[in-house]
């Protein structure tokens, strides 16, 4: 069973979302759905996905179905840069398939193995804008 919670870091400017146990694409889009309206969500400019503790991801259909979703639902507002991060994850195949539909979603997305790595993206990226 999937579980996710949503913390606030850095005072609102990034938004965290911890999720444990097996992902699938249904407990995956309930999750996007909820997590979309949250107003933290909304007001961040950034959300890092923790999915250092998941015990399994979704297999390739489930995914390709999770992504196929997010183009088509997610909203237009809400954070513009995207980082998740877990070791197991971006070294899985299903990160390099989630690379070839960066380019199809509409915000900058980014894997990483570490946690302080994803926050640094976010701190770089902040400071080229400024």
């Amino acid at each position: 069973m999937m579980h996710y919670s949503v913390n606030n870091l850095d005072d609102g400017d990034i938004c965290e979302i911890i999720v444990t146990g097996e992902i699938t694409a249904d407990g995956a889009i309930e999750m996007l759905e909820d997590v979309w309206q949250t107003d933290l969500y909304k007001a961040s400019r950034c959300v890092l996905w923790d999915v250092e503790r998941c015990e399994a991801f979704p297999n390739f259909n489930e995914f390709v179905s999770i992504v196929n979703f997010t183009r088509a639902n997610k909203p237009k507002s809400g954070p513009a840069y995207i980082a998740f991060y877990s070791y197991t994850f971006s070294n899985s195949m299903l990160a390099r398939v989630l690379h070839g539909f960066v380019n199809a979603l509409p915000h900058k997305m980014a894997l990483f193995e570490e946690k302080h790595a994803a926050l640094a993206w976010f701190a770089a990226d902040e400071s080229d804008a400024a």
